[in-house]
């Protein structure tokens, strides 16, 4: 129970975290604003700062408010375990919507174990530079694929389809928790194997990924994150109704910042 809890939010998505961040331990003082009790401060989910604040919307909020209990009951003392998985046991996340959807040519379904050969297959040089950023392994395609898979049923933050066209012919997946992002808006990415681009596959799955997003109310903007040299994604982002909104810059890299409203 306390380990999927903890597992629903985003992989990958750490950042300095105050560990404490509730109202009452932020200074306002004329145009400075700053933070005080730092004893839990850690590298950690933003969420579990922004949960108490009440800035999360519907399913992010309700996934944190589960985290935040399950790391209540492996880090806070033991007289206040049991009342943490009490909470934990009334108050599940639901999971998402049937995650299938298309009825055509091109399908958004589940991967399964059955597809890592094909996963394995499919990462050329051009996903490693745009998508994943390193060379993958059997192994780590499998854990990827079993996890990714899980957080559908446990409500977790990611959601990672396989695009099907007649068999596997990629992936793509909402964040709805990408630190780089405002309230509101969830990224989406995409990755299409060799053998399946420029046949319109990719446009086609954007175009079932964001109607599923928009039909699960939780955001009012869907963005993507281009590298400006890749225009093959620039012309996908066109196609689909994606407006330039700006930069994001990262530690590492910068992003065009592509933008489609919901509402």
């Amino acid at each position: 129970m306390v380990e999927p809890a903890l597992s629903r939010l985003a992989e990958g998505q750490t950042t300095l975290i105050c560990g404490n961040l509730a109202p009452d331990n932020i200074v306002v003082d004329h145009h400075r604003v700053g933070f005080i009790r730092w004893d839990n401060a850690r590298v950690d989910n933003p969420d579990f700062d922004l949960a108490p604040l009440g800035v999360l919307r519907r399913q992010r909020a309700r996934v944190a408010a589960s985290a935040i209990a399950a790391r209540e009951v492996v880090t806070g003392p033991p007289e206040h375990a049991a009342r943490w998985l009490d909470h934990l046991a009334h108050n599940p996340v639901p999971g998402w919507p049937d995650p299938k959807i298309g009825d055509g040519d091109v399908r958004l379904r589940i991967r399964t174990t059955n597809d890592v050969a094909a996963q394995l297959e499919g990462e050329d040089h051009e996903l490693i530079r745009w998508l994943t950023g390193g060379t993958a392994t059997e192994t780590r395609i499998r854990h990827h694929i079993e996890t990714t898979a899980r957080l559908w049923d446990l409500g977790g933050l990611r959601l990672v389809w396989g695009i099907e066209a007649n068999g596997l012919a990629g992936t793509i997946a909402i964040n709805l928790s990408d630190i780089d992002l405002e309230p509101g808006e969830a990224n989406l990415s995409y990755g299409l194997f060799p053998a399946a681009r420029r046949r319109g596959i990719v446009t086609a799955a954007l175009h079932l990924a964001v109607g599923y997003l928009a039909s699960l109310g939780e955001v009012e903007t869907a963005i993507l994150k281009i590298d400006p040299d890749n225009d093959r994604s620039t012309a996908v982002a066109q196609r689909t109704g994606f407006k330039p909104d700006g930069m994001i810059s990262t530690t590492t890299d910068t992003f065009t910042r592509w933008r489609l409203d919901l509402t």
